[in-house]
């Protein structure tokens, strides 16, 4: 055999882990596009509304929420969708290692085989532990570059913020349960009043609540009361994006979570092979 056939036959080991990347991405594209178009309509239609209630004891206008509509149920389906094609892919990456490693599949057990995983660790001591049961055979230069790709890599502080773990946090609560964005009040808003009845107005102060809920405070304005009905018109702003569990925004998630599976993938397949495949198929190369 060939150096260029040898390439090329262990090239096509990785072709499930590049085709179920480059699907991904896709549709984190798609998702991104649908999420900006409702959070573009959000500015003139907004996801709330609001009611507004006077408290003596601290001389305001408390600003809540009154109602609030749900997010599209697509929207937790469709982020599941994309997290496990990541999560399948980064396995199918693993079991390629083991294919061009020195015990193939077909040399270990079926539990051996079913233990072949791509492993996401906290520290480099996990990962060590790690590698006999999730990359049996696997060379010394691939385990390296996987090494490399840890969340740990980056220094062990920020472990939790890495897309992998949260990749493999989102892995598992979709087993579970359906992962549901919810709307996010970040740091953009805006408030005024308008008209006021029965109180002299002053400052107007910002929550800054986590996430947009039901009873949720936005914001007060402080007013003092000078007559028995005190009341004000406001107008205002509050910029919403989406998240999940109330820290996490999806948009820079994907974002980070594509590139750097692009970037892994590229890593141990040859990107002329990754453009022919994805030309092949019909997919787009535009980030590879």
């Amino acid at each position: 055999m060939t150096m260029l056939s040898a390439d090329k036959t262990e090239n096509e080991l990785f072709r499930s882990a590049v085709l179920k990347t480059v699907w991904a991405v896709e549709n984190t594209h798609r998702f991104e596009v649908e999420l900006q178009t409702a959070l573009d309509n959000a500015q003139t239609d907004p996801p709330f509304t609001t009611r507004q209630e006077y408290h003596s004891e601290f001389r305001g206008f408390s600003i809540k929420i009154a109602t609030i509509r749900p997010v599209p149920a697509m929207w937790g389906l469709t982020l599941g969708d994309i997290v496990n094609t990541f999560y399948s892919a980064f396995d199918n990456l693993a079991w390629a290692l083991v294919c061009r490693g020195k015990t193939p599949p077909s040399t270990l057990s079926e539990a051996q085989q079913r233990g072949v995983y791509f492993p996401i660790c906290s520290s480099n001591a996990l990962f060590n532990k790690s590698i006999p049961r999730y990359l049996p055979g696997v060379k010394r230069g691939d385990i390296a570059k996987v090494r490399r790709a840890q969340p740990y890599a980056i220094g062990e502080k920020v472990v939790a913020r890495h897309c992998l773990t949260t990749l493999q946090k989102l892995s598992n609560a979709d087993k579970h349960r359906s992962i549901q964005p919810v709307w996010l009040r970040p740091d953009a808003n805006w408030h005024q009043v308008v008209n006021a009845r029965d109180c002299l107005v002053g400052r107007i102060r910002d929550m800054r609540p986590n996430t947009l809920k039901v009873d949720i405070e936005l914001a007060r304005v402080y007013a003092k009361k000078t007559g028995l009905d005190p009341d004000i018109a406001l107008q205002g702003y509050v910029a919403t994006s989406v998240t999940i569990d109330d820290e996490l925004w999806l948009p820079n998630f994907m974002k980070t979570l594509r590139e750097f599976a692009i970037q892994t993938m590229l890593g141990f397949v040859d990107g002329e092979y990754v453009i022919s495949l994805i030309k092949a198929e019909g997919l787009s190369t535009e980030e590879i």
